[in-house]
């Protein structure tokens, strides 16, 4: 579990006052008015009808009424802090919205936050994979690179996202039916067509948690390096398929019901529910998928992999030149076999997809800038049975995806520069250079006028002083 200290650490800050800038007023004044207009939560002025027994046009009515109602701000679009990590492979800087301080205060979810816990919150869920030289970050994947806030009580709410020039803004609603509401409507259900299947002879999902001897000596050569392939737990298993490239059918989930999977696409302004059970809080985060990320772990990494886990995760696009597609399977017991099937999902600028807890899933085909919203506790984390992709020969399994736009690429040029990962390869005294890159590049970032840029360095990290001796 993360610790946090709070006052007993003492944090070394870096300030320079930020130059003051042109800033959308009206914009920001508004938001703040909505949350002040929410204030607290008034249980009797709540629409507790919901959506249940009326119709599609009545549902979204009484949707806007409850938004209406109730609306609060959870998380801010303004990046005014920044914590810098070391990665197994490489430097990265996490980008904090505001409400960070070296003391503890309450940020905008009611959740008690500070530097120290911003600290070992990032830590947890820290990833710099792929090839360490390549400061395009076309064959890496990073991130956190952005913490835009946390979600508490997701159980008893529902949300809804405005995406901001590329920055997700959660706005909660109490929602306190046990139902789900239903975001898309009119979906058809899945259909045989729709789904790839292996028959229980083509494959064997062979996890990392299992301590039989004939299992482990069998995943003892299959990993290359199990620290920087490690994704949320150090218990890696495989997965053999019989093909060293497959195909996998694109669902539009626009249209298609793809909850048989546990898996559900949502439209982002229009509210949601997360989860009807209680959970981990969950911090809301982004992540840098490169454009030959995927194509360079097939070629020279552990390849691609599917999990499972005991917590939902929402995955959100935060710009049109996000693409790629998400894999999700499931197990079929269909006497006397029990069969893999696996779908494709692409998910549109505009839209989200959550993934329950227990979901199988892989998102390394994932492109470009996306938002992820999971918990941070690294014992929940460690639910997770993570396979990567083989053949019954070990060669690595490439998945396509037959969808459309499946060929546009990001084009990171064309999407706002403070989404970009601030990254650097190690090496000597790269700590100091980064760190001053990223003050640098936070002092471009557009801010209400009179706020401070700072830089958190926590005594309690071995890169602190790794930095101070640089």
């Amino acid at each position: 579990m993360a610790i946090t200290y709070g006052l007993t650490l003492f944090h070394c800050e870096i300030e320079s006052n930020l130059l003051a800038c042109q800033h959308d007023l009206f914009r920001f004044k508004g938001r703040q008015m909505a949350t002040a207009a929410s204030g607290t939560y008034s249980p009797s002025s709540l629409d507790h009808t919901g959506t249940h027994g009326v119709s599609g046009n009545q549902q979204e009515l009484n949707q806007r009424e409850l938004s209406k109602r109730t609306l609060r701000v959870d998380t801010s679009d303004q990046m005014m802090r920044f914590l810098h990590l070391k990665g197994h492979l490489g430097n990265f800087v996490v980008q904090l919205a505001d409400g960070w301080r070296t003391t503890p205060s309450y940020g905008k979810s009611g959740l008690l936050i500070n530097s120290t816990r911003a600290h070992y919150r990032m830590t947890n869920i820290a990833v710099y994979r792929g090839k360490a030289s390549d400061l395009k970050l076309s064959q890496v994947m990073v991130g956190p690179n952005h913490y835009f806030g946390s979600l508490i009580d997701i159980h008893r709410k529902a949300y809804s996202i405005e995406i901001d020039n590329g920055f997700p803004i959660f706005s909660e609603s109490r929602y306190e039916s046990q139902d789900d509401l239903k975001n898309l409507s009119g979906l058809r259900e899945l259909r045989t067509y729709d789904m790839l299947e292996f028959d229980q002879a083509q494959w064997s999902w062979n996890s990392g948690k299992c301590t039989a001897p004939a299992i482990v000596q069998f995943l003892s050569d299959k990993i290359l390096d199990r620290q920087s392939a490690a994704s949320l737990t150090a218990d890696l298993g495989v997965l053999t398929l019989p093909n060293s490239v497959i195909e996998i059918p694109h669902v539009d989930a626009t249209q298609v019901d793809i909850s048989a999977f546990g898996a559900t696409l949502v439209i982002n302004n229009k509210l949601f529910t997360l989860a009807r059970e209680r959970e981990d809080t969950m911090d809301a985060v982004s992540y840098c998928f490169g454009e030959d990320y995927a194509d360079y772990q097939i070629k020279h990494g552990n390849g691609l992999f599917l999990e499972t886990h005991d917590f939902t995760q929402i995955m959100t696009p935060l710009t049109p030149n996000s693409s790629g597609f998400i894999t999700l399977g499931r197990r079929v017991d269909t006497a006397p076999n029990q069969t893999l099937q696996l779908i494709g999902v692409s998910v549109p600028f505009g839209y989200s997809i959550i993934v329950k807890r227990g979901a199988m899933h892989g998102d390394a085909t994932f492109k470009g800038h996306y938002a992820m919203a999971m918990t941070v506790q690294h014992t929940t984390m460690g639910t997770a049975d993570v396979v990567f992709l083989r053949t019954p020969d070990d060669q690595r399994v490439k998945l396509t995806c037959d969808f459309p736009n499946k060929d546009r690429i990001p084009s990171y040029g064309a999407d706002d520069e403070r989404l970009m990962p601030l990254t650097m390869p190690q090496g000597r005294g790269v700590e100091r250079e980064i760190r001053d890159n990223s003050l640098a590049k936070m002092k471009q970032t557009p801010k209400p006028r009179g706020v401070l840029t700072k830089s958190v360095f926590n005594p309690s990290m071995w890169s602190y002083w790794q930095q101070i001796r640089s």
